[in-house]
């Protein structure tokens, strides 16, 4: 708690409420090592209120291209703007406070179920703000089954439900404060899939003005997205729509062909 955070607001920093939310990474380059660029020149922009779906192969730099938009890392050269305004001129406050964002391993609380998914909305919410919130994240009927519904203590970390159902809270936490940007990094990846996929329905139809920047491995979720940005490598990024990306790089066909394998599996398993 005494350790002091790196990323401090500068002197000139102010108070910025995104009007849209578009987003614009310019010659972005990034490396944990100096000497080893994890992105290197990066240049995309992502419209406001569009729904996106980031993918790509295992350590091409999903995760740390977000965490550069959330101001964990400062980029080695290069700029993120929203809505024209470098992120670097916003207050970090400012910039968090209208985002939500669920990673693959969420963290709740020994707590209520009610407390966990209220902490997003930082006191700005009621009952029915959060019912709603956990009806989009398709966690409402799940609740209503505990011995306590909403007053349920789900134990430390959430250890008294399973993974899915802990995902699945998180989102509801994220979503409850309407934000301007929502990011979900594999934040389904231990939901069943088709309720990924209501998930996602529910997302896009609440959230129209949002702009939504969902990374999964699921096909069926990406291409429920306007939009695909396959970030292949370094330098590389890729943009089309779910149908036609797949004609335009090998490597998505190659990614495409992989997870086809895994669901015919599965439904061969589950059969």
């Amino acid at each position: 708690l005494d350790m002091m955070p790196e990323m401090k607001d500068s002197p000139h920093t102010r108070d910025y409420h995104f009007l849209k939310g578009g987003i614009e990474f310019k010659a972005l380059s990034f490396g944990y090592k100096k000497d080893e660029l994890i992105l290197e020149r990066i240049n995309f922009s992502i419209e406001p209120g569009a729904k996106i779906a980031l993918v790509g192969p295992s350590g091409c730099g999903k995760t740390t291209l977000l965490s550069l938009l959330l101001r964990l890392y400062e980029p080695n050269a290069g700029d993120i703007l929203i809505d024209a305004l470098d992120i670097k001129d916003m207050k970090l406050a400012s910039l968090k406070a209208q985002m939500g964002i669920v990673l693959q391993e969420p963290f709740l609380w020994n707590d209520t179920v009610a407390n966990n998914i209220l902490y997003g909305a930082k006191g700005t919410a009621g009952r029915e703000d959060l019912i709603k919130a956990a009806q989009i994240a398709e966690v409402h009927n799940f609740i209503l089954n505990l011995p306590k519904q909403y007053d349920s203590i789900i134990g430390e970390a959430g250890g008294k439900i399973s993974e899915g159902e802990k995902q699945r809270i998180a989102i509801a936490r994220a979503i409850i404060a309407r934000p301007k940007l929502l990011i979900l990094d594999e934040a389904m990846s231990s939901v069943d899939s088709q309720i990924e996929e209501r998930i996602a329905d529910n997302i896009r139809e609440e959230f129209r003005d949002s702009t939504i920047i969902i990374v999964s491995h699921r096909l069926s979720t990406v291409k429920k997205m306007d939009l695909v940005y396959f970030l292949e490598g370094p330098g590389k990024m890729h943009i089309a729509t779910a149908d036609n990306l797949g004609a335009l790089n090998q490597k998505y066909r190659e990614l495409f062909a992989s997870q086809m394998e895994k669901q015919e599996c599965h439904i061969l398993l589950s059969s």
